[in-house]
């Protein structure tokens, strides 16, 4: 059996997973991503590749470049922070995303971009929501729901 060679399998990870990844450099523009978060953003991942967020994703801007900018003169990572935004193609549906902003460095330690983890945590959120009127259908638990 011939064994894949670790770049392979980090390229098949980083393509097939189900959060979304994405390398930004120095000016913010996208040089890395993966199908899922291209898919979050409903925008091809050929079609995202050399721009910013601010050109792709204009409601998330302020947010996502403000935390790359402090992660770009800080060098620490920000870690689970939520946005809620209108996806570009679903202008009426707010979905909630959990961003993770790491530095990205070169061999020599220099700092070279950011590498960004998004998960979609809508249906996290919107859980309690569906199960209060869930419950409210069915005429049980509604107490539980008001604490």
């Amino acid at each position: 059996m011939k064994k894949d060679k670790p770049d392979t399998d980090l390229n098949q990870f980083y393509k097939n997973h189900p959060t979304g990844f994405c390398r930004i450099d120095r000016d913010f523009r996208i040089v890395k991503v993966n199908e899922w978060m291209a898919e979050v953003i409903t925008i091809p991942v050929t079609k995202c590749l050399g721009k910013t967020f601010s050109e792709l994703f204009p409601s998330i801007n302020d947010s996502v470049e403000s935390s790359f900018q402090q992660v770009f003169e800080t060098e620490e990572p920000i870690l689970g922070k939520l946005i809620e935004t209108e996806i570009p193609t679903q202008p009426d549906f707010i979905r909630t995303l959990k961003w993770n902003f790491v530095p990205a460095h070169s061999e020599t330690r220099t700092m070279i971009g950011i590498s960004c983890i998004v998960e979609d945590i809508t249906e996290i959120i919107n859980m309690p929501i569906v199960l209060k009127t869930l419950a409210e259908k069915m005429g049980v638990g509604i107490s539980v729901w008001n604490n």
